[in-house]
């Protein structure tokens, strides 16, 4: 399931269509994740770029 939130915070999109509709798939994905996807998650989450990182919501913690 990280590959799959990987792919999604990955993707270029508009402010507006992340919150209209990507915000809602990452939660959808997030779900879905098991202790491992969240081990992963939280080794790759700052050695990705700083826009992925924003629409996770770390920055805003």
């Amino acid at each position: 399931m990280f590959r799959e939130l990987d792919n999604l915070l990955s993707a270029e999109t508009t402010e507006d269509s992340w919150y209209d509709d990507g915000c809602e798939i990452a939660r959808e994905i997030l779900l879905e994740f098991n202790p491992i996807d969240w081990e992963v998650l939280s080794k790759k989450v700052l050695s990705k770029p700083l826009e992925w990182q924003k629409k996770t919501g770390i920055l805003y913690g």
